[in-house]
């Protein structure tokens, strides 16, 4: 696509112009360095510059050349795509060349949006196909888990405090009948202060 989007922006009417006048300044150059020559006796300032026009005149010979095999197999694609050759002079390179090149980017664009979207449906399916089994077998592992572990706590819990109240009981000496008389003492004692009013902070 790179090559077809460059050449699109080349005008091709103006390349033929430049390669007209440099060829026409390349013989006028030959003709000025002989008149120079006539004048100017320095045997290396006439090899330079011979040596110089030389290579400009080939360059320009190539450029014409690859010019004409250019247009010649622009012609033959034409003919291809079957445009008749009355309208194949009028066509012009740079807009066909344009035509292809944005046809070429939305292809590749529309191409890679299509592979994505099949990706993402590939994706989804398999997503679809192992999300249930997943849940389901995550959901019942952590329900169990669950639920044995609290079960074991409550279990822990409810042992613990049994066995703390049946070690509180064991320790706990039996109640005497001084015990007894004292706790009866205590609270008629507070009964009778509390009527009188002088501890208000007991009631």
């Amino acid at each position: 696509v790179g090559p077809v989007i460059r050449a699109s922006k080349v005008d091709f009417d103006v390349l033929n112009v430049n390669l007209m006048k440099l060829e026409t300044d390349c013989k006028a150059s030959w003709d000025h360095m002989k008149r120079v020559a006539k004048h100017d006796g320095s045997q290396i300032f006439k090899t330079k510059i011979n040596e110089f026009l030389t290579d400009a005149a080939e360059r320009i010979i190539l450029l014409s050349l690859i010019k004409k095999r250019v247009m010649t197999r622009y012609n033959k694609f034409l003919l291809y795509l079957g445009v008749p050759p009355t309208e194949a002079t009028k066509t012009k390179p740079a807009e066909l060349l344009k035509v292809i090149a944005e046809f070429a980017l939305e292809y590749r664009t529309t191409r890679e949006r299509v592979l994505q979207q099949l990706e993402k449906r590939a994706n989804h399916r398999e997503r679809n196909k192992t999300r249930g089994k997943m849940i389901i077998d995550v959901g019942n592992y952590s329900n169990k888990s669950g639920e044995h572990t609290a079960d074991s706590a409550l279990k822990e819990l409810l042992k613990s405090d049994a066995d703390a109240d049946l070690l509180a009981d064991r320790r706990k000496p039996p109640p005497t009948r001084l015990h007894k008389l004292v706790n009866i003492t205590m609270l008629r004692f507070r009964s009778e202060t509390c009527v009188e009013g002088t501890l208000p902070k007991i009631c």
